[in-house]
């Protein structure tokens, strides 16, 4: 029997949600790995869009320079010791802005968030997501007290809550642009790497700067 899209969809995501949450918690070493092939497919599928060159490599670079920042995120700035939390908690509400700002689009959607961009997208999903994603981000440092190393909780969660679909937002600005839905294939219902990874790698950016900016 033939799974529906929204099965599909489910399963594959399930089973890359738990891959990627095992690499990150393993060691440095496999999320690095995770890291390098990410960033290796991510310019793959940036390259073979139809796109300006001079953005195309633009956003290659942005890409590898983010996934970068991103696994540097969970070692600690002075002993290199891998604190797993600190890319995980990352991803985790990564995922919890996404189901909360669809639920809440769902919902209490009324008004556009960016027509032109992502149609489906509403601003009373995009409020929901944040506050609940910032709730969150609040109530895991019970569990995790440290995960966001140097910087201040609340302006981690508020820096993740607003990245996360700002990331979003961009790549499907990129492949309007393009003219593709999807910039390549990668998980059955849920596209290319650059598809999966779109929010984590402005997270990672901001994350990574913010950290910079703290250490100071």
């Amino acid at each position: 029997m033939a799974l529906s899209e929204w099965q599909t969809r489910t399963l594959w995501g399930g089973v890359y949600a738990v891959a990627l949450i095992f690499f990150a918690w393993y060691s440095a070493l496999s999320f690095l790995l995770f890291s390098l092939v990410g960033a290796f497919y991510i310019q793959r599928e940036v390259r073979a869009l139809a796109l300006p060159g001079p953005m195309r490599w633009g956003i290659v670079l942005y890409a590898i320079v983010g996934m970068y920042m991103g696994h540097q995120l969970g070692l600690d700035s002075i002993t290199k010791e891998w604190h797993y939390e600190r890319v995980l908690v990352p991803l985790l509400l990564i995922w919890s802005s996404d189901s909360f700002a669809y639920l809440g689009g769902k919902w209490w959607g009324k008004t556009p968030l960016a027509p032109r961009i992502s149609p489906k997208k509403t601003r009373e999903g995009a409020l929901v997501g944040f506050l609940c994603t910032l709730l969150v981000a609040v109530g895991i440092s019970r569990l995790w007290p440290n995960w966001s190393a140097q910087i201040p909780t609340l302006i981690a969660g508020m820096a993740i809550a607003f990245a996360a679909p700002a990331g979003d937002l961009v790549q499907s600005y990129w492949k309007r642009r393009a003219g593709v839905k999807d910039s390549g294939v990668f998980l059955p219902g849920h596209g290319g790497w650059f598809d999966r990874l779109d929010s984590y790698l402005l997270v990672a950016w901001v994350l990574g700067l913010l950290r910079m900016i703290y250490s100071l």
